[in-house]
C-alpha cells in the first residue's frame, strides 16, 4: 500500500512525464497547491478509500495537459475494483487537458475544466492472481488482464441488455462466471500461439488434450450460469417476450 500525500498547506509538483502514487492526497492544514504537469501522471492504490480525501480543506488543484501530452489521474490498476473518489467540491480545481480515468465522486461546477477526457473502465470481476491460480497459467499479467476484461465486457454486455446495473466488482457469482469466460480465453490463446501442442504417445495410442472441447465447455458452463444469473436478478421493469413461429 502507498503512502498517503498530505500537502500540509504547501505545494506540490507531479512533474512532467513522472508518475506518482498514492493512497491518499490530502490538505490537513489548507491552502495548498497540487500540480499536475503535461504528461504527468497521480496514481491512485486500488484499494477502498483512496483517492482525494472529504476531510481535506481548502486545497487548489492545477492540471496543464497539453494536446500531445495529456495529464491523467487514475487508479494504479488498469480495471480497478475500487475507483479513487475526485476531490472535495471546496477544492479549486483547473484542469486543461486531463484524463480522469476511474473516479467516483460528482465533478463541482466551479471547477474549470478545459478539453476534459472522462473513463470509466468497466469492473473486472476476478483477479490475475485467481486467474493464475485456477489455470496454472504463465502468460503475462498484461495478457491476463485483457482476458479478464474481455470476459467482463461479455458479461456486462449481457446484463447491460437485461436490464440488470452492477455497481460494485465483488459479486460472487460473477466472479466464478468470469473466471469460466476467462478460463475458455486462456485455453483458446494456447490453440491460437501454439503453446499447448504436442501430445504423448501411451502403448502406441497418441493422445492430445482436447483444448478446444474443454475451451466449450468453460464457456458453455459460463453462459448457463449467467442465464440463471439474470433470470434470477432481471429487474421487474424489464419484460422479456419470446415469439415463436407456428407452421398451419
Amino acid at each position: 500500500m502507498s503512502s498517503a500525500l498530505d500537502l500540509l498547506g504547501a505545494a506540490h509538483t507531479i512533474t512532467a512525464d513522472t508518475t506518482e502514487t498514492y493512497l491518499t492526497v490530502t490538505d490537513s492544514v489548507g491552502g495548498g497547491t497540487l500540480t499536475i504537469e503535461a504528461g504527468a501522471t497521480l496514481e491512485f492504490d486500488d484499494t477502498a478509500g483512496a483517492g482525494f480525501l472529504s476531510t481535506s480543506l481548502a486545497f487548489t488543484l492545477t492540471v496543464t495537459g497539453t494536446s500531445t501530452a495529456w495529464a491523467t489521474i487514475k487508479s494504479a490498476n488498469s480495471y480497478p475494483d475500487n475507483r479513487w473518489t475526485l476531490p472535495p467540491s471546496a477544492t479549486t480545481v483547473t484542469a486543461t487537458r486531463c484524463q480522469w480515468r476511474d473516479y467516483t465522486g460528482s465533478f463541482a461546477t466551479t471547477w474549470i475544466l478545459n478539453n476534459p477526457a472522462y473513463i470509466t473502465d468497466a469492473y473486472v470481476y476476478a483477479t490475475i492472481e485467481e486467474l493464475q491460480n485456477l489455470t496454472g497459467t504463465g502468460l503475462t499479467d498484461d495478457a491476463i488482464w485483457e482476458i479478464l476484461a474481455h470476459s467482463t465486457r461479455r458479461l456486462n454486455t449481457r446484463l447491460d441488455n437485461a436490464g440488470i446495473t452492477v455497481s460494485t466488482a465483488g459479486d460472487r457469482t460473477l466472479q466464478s462466471i468470469c473466471l469460466d469466460f476467462a478460463h475458455a480465453q486462456v485455453l483458446g490463446r494456447y490453440i491460437a500461439d501454439g503453446t499447448a501442442v504436442g501430445g504423448a504417445n501411451v502403448d502406441g495410442v497418441t493422445t492430445q488434450n482436447d483444448l478446444l472441447g474443454l475451451m466449450k465447455y468453460y464457456d458453455s458452463r459460463a453462459n448457463d450460469e449467467l442465464e440463471m444469473y439474470i433470470n434470477s436478478n432481471r429487474p421487474t421493469t424489464h419484460t422479456r417476450y419470446y415469439v415463436h413461429k407456428v407452421n398451419g
